[in-house]
């Protein structure tokens, strides 16, 4: 295996310098390598909080049935935030799943699948 003396700081321009010296396997291991990067960050990342607590919020009241009209609609569309998240997350951890040989229940377990 080829190695790669970095310094503490590296530009990027110097990372991508370095990246072009490797041997074809070796980038392709390195590219198989940040794209699993890019799917975990993508399947990582959950709704900002505020959204979260928003909608949370909207549901109890939904449960409790003091929802108001304006919040009804409010609701369906963080519903929709919500789930277009979701769908994003497992859209990632499949091909995650795909990339690296595993189940997409095995990544979904280490990933869990909360919106």
């Amino acid at each position: 295996m080829s190695t790669i003396e970095l310094t503490t700081h590296i530009s990027l321009e110097q990372l991508l310098d370095a990246v072009a010296k490797l041997p074809a396997d070796q980038l392709d291991a390195f590219v198989s390598r940040v794209n699993a990067l890019q799917l975990a960050r993508a399947a990582s990342k959950p709704v900002d909080s505020a959204t979260e607590r928003r909608y949370k919020a909207l549901v109890l009241k939904r449960q409790n049935e003091t929802l108001t009209t304006e919040e009804h609609q409010e609701l369906i569309d963080l519903t929709d935030i919500m789930e277009e998240n979701h769908a994003r997350r497992l859209e990632a951890m499949s091909q995650l799943a795909q990339l690296q040989g595993k189940s997409l229940d095995d990544v979904i377990s280490q990933f869990g699948s909360r919106g």
